[in-house]
Parts: C-alpha cells; structure tokens; sequence
C-alpha cells in the first residue's frame, strides 16, 4: 500500500498499553453511562474495480477495531458503508482520497440518530399488560420482549408455547416461541433474529412475525395448512447478553459478551461461530488484537453458548 491512515502519528501503542487504555476506556463507559458517538460519520464508498475493492480491505485489515465496517467490501459496484470515530474521519478521508476512491457521507452524526432513537423509545415505553397494548413501531428492551413473550403465550396458549433452549455467557435465558397445533416428531421450520445485538430492527421483525402467525392462522390457508403439518421455532433474541449490553452501555456493540483469561477483547460475532461455513470470510487472524475485532469468531465452531 501506498498510504497509511494514521502514519507519521508517532509510535503505536504497546499491548500493555492498549489494555490499559481498553480497561480504562471500559471503567469511563461504566461511570458515565451509554457510550457516546457524536461526530462518527457513516461514509459510503462505491469501488469502482477489484484493486480498488484490495484497498478497501486493506483499510478494514489496518483498523479492525476502529473502522466498523456495517456493509463490507464484496465485489466491484456494490457500495460499502464503513462507519468511522470522529478521531478517525481526518485519517481515512485522506486514505480514500489519496487511492482515488470516492466517498459520500450516508449518517452526518450518528450520535444525532440515536438519540432521537432514544426518545422515541422513551415515550412509547411502559410495561404492557397485554399484547395489544405493545408498541410493535417502537423498539424495546430485553426485559420488555420477554415480558411480551410471557404475555403473548398467555393470550395464545393454544398455539404458543415459550421454551428455554439454554443460557448465554451471562446467565440469561434464552427463550424460544413454538408455534403448535399438536403433534410430535413434525418437521420444523426455524427463525432466530437478533443474533447480531445492535440490529435492533431484526428483533422486532421476529416480534411482528410470532403475533403475525396467530393473527393469520385460520385465515389464510397457506399458513395454516404449515402449522397442520408443521411446527414453528422463533428465537426472537438469539444474543440476549449483547442486546442487553446494547441498550445499557454501547448502542453500536455487535458480539456477544464472553471473555477469557488473557484475551485483549470481548464478545465473538456469533453468526461467524456456526460450523456450516466456519471461517469463509474471516480476513482477520485470531490474534490477541484481533478479538477486537467486531467480525471475531474465535478459533472453533459452535464453541459459544448461544450457537451449541
């Protein structure tokens, strides 16, 4: 490569004092509450060919744990969005504009977004004492989707019943709804949403799914005739400590939370830690800076509660 973002900085950190400042960085978040974003900017860059898509990976190699990239580079024409800390923007504009690649900026401030996301939030937020109460337009917290779990199964319990597959890194259940109409040894159909936690927008998509079945069942023939002949698993929070973590600290976290002794960083990309394609797309070796990485997923398949 021909330029570094960064370079000419002055010397990088020691680990030492990468886990130092982590530790410190982590110990602030703890005291000062949710994570902050102002000024990160989410960029849009198109490439124009595969020395161009290089580049960009090259970028993503060189600042795993700085550059998110929320749509990562994949082939020629396709756009990838990257989003970049403030402290980083002067940086990787330079880097992008020095190799020719042209960028627009998508999100201004994603700081401004999220709290508008949070207010929003708040004045829809309640304890629901039925399902029909439930905002379905408004996003929710994990305890809210598990109380509506409660409810929902309560009001349907003809055709739902919730069911604990098992408990995440952090001790927290993890909950399915089984869609029913009698019957053992049935073939199945599964759905898990939010196994990434930030995608709040999958938690709710598999929320609007399970009260879409009962609404429709004896209605439309095609859903019907499925659960006569069918069972339907829908695992709502596939990464309930992440979300959790989402909503309480960092909005942007991705992973879920399991740590081990010596490890830099936190948390494994979950949806990286099935056996069906293990490693596929993984450009980033499984050292101790790596764990930082948002797209990590450790040494062996399936070797995190949640995906077992």
């Amino acid at each position: 490569m021909q330029s570094t973002p960064g370079r000419g900085m002055g010397p990088g950190l020691s680990p030492v004092d990468r886990r130092t400042l982590l530790v410190c960085s982590f110990i602030l978040a703890a005291a000062l509450g949710q994570m902050n974003f102002t000024g990160d900017q989410v960029l849009r860059v198109l490439a124009k060919n595969e020395k161009q898509l290089s580049l960009l990976r090259d970028l993503e190699g060189l600042k795993p744990q700085k550059v998110d990239f929320w749509r990562g580079p994949a082939r020629p024409s396709l756009p990838v969005d990257m989003r970049v800390p403030f402290s980083e923007l002067k940086d990787v504009k330079a880097y992008l504009e020095s190799h020719g690649l042209a960028y627009s900026i998508m999100i201004k401030d994603i700081q401004v977004l999220l709290d508008q996301e949070r207010e929003a939030m708040a004045k829809s937020r309640r304890l629901e004492r039925s399902t029909s109460s439930f905002s379905y337009s408004s996003y929710h917290t994990l305890e809210e989707i598990y109380s509506w779990m409660d409810n929902f199964v309560t009001e349907h319990s003809d055709i739902v019943s919730k069911i604990q597959i098992g408990h995440s890194f952090e001790n927290r259940s993890i909950l399915v709804l089984k869609f029913s109409t009698g019957g053992s040894q049935r073939p199945a159909i599964w759905m898990d949403t939010g196994i990434h936690s930030r995608e709040w927008i999958t938690h709710a998509t598999g929320i609007w799914t399970a009260k879409k079945i009962v609404n429709e069942y004896g209605k439309d023939h095609i859903l019907t005739n499925i659960l006569k002949s069918m069972d339907v698993f829908v695992e709502i929070v596939s990464n309930p400590d992440g979300f959790a973590f989402t909503h309480s600290m960092n909005r942007l976290w991705r992973k879920n939370k399991c740590n081990r002794p010596g490890v830099f960083c936190i948390g494994v990309d979950l949806n990286r830690n099935w056996r069906s394609g293990f490693g596929a797309t993984l450009r980033c070796s499984c050292t101790l800076m790596a764990t930082c990485w948002s797209l990590f997923q450790t040494r062996r398949s399936c070797s995190k509660l949640e995906v077992l």
